[in-house]
């Protein structure tokens, strides 16, 4: 199963503090690790989470760059958004009043066909639209876990 994860969970990956859901994302994490779902982002979530963790946590460089490398050895699937994604994105910032940031994770989820995993409460606002937004506890409900 495919899935798009946005920043808002990857960074649950690794801030526990100030943070809900965080053993859901984990145990989505986990799921990733034991090749049980395969997670899709676009190439602008590695710039989200390594950013919010340098401004809003004490993340050292080492734990940083451990952060990083993490990322990479969950062997998510890093995408590099094609110039249909990116005009998409624009329709969908523009239609649903998003930023062009969280409209480009819409975006992602419909060009590969997959589920858009969420935290963002703008995002999940807009299941009724697309309806292949879902959040981290619907999420559970849905894979079982």
């Amino acid at each position: 199963m495919n899935m798009v994860t946005d920043a808002s969970v990857g960074i649950k990956w690794f801030k526990y503090s100030d943070e809900v859901n965080v053993e859901l994302a984990l145990m989505l994490r986990q799921y990733k690790l034991e090749k049980k779902i395969d997670i899709l982002v676009p190439d602008l979530f590695l710039f989200e989470v390594l950013n919010t963790l340098i401004t809003n946590t004490i993340f050292n460089k080492f734990e940083l760059n451990n952060v990083l490398n993490t990322i990479f050895l969950m062997d998510i699937r890093i995408i590099n958004p094609d110039n249909v994604m990116l005009k998409n994105a624009i329709d969908v910032s523009l239609e649903s009043k998003l930023s062009y940031y969280d409209a480009l994770y819409i975006s992602t989820a419909q060009s590969v066909n997959a589920m858009l995993v969420t935290e963002d409460n703008k995002i999940i606002s807009l299941q009724k639209k697309y309806n292949f937004i879902k959040s981290l506890t619907e999420l559970t409900n849905f894979l079982g876990m």
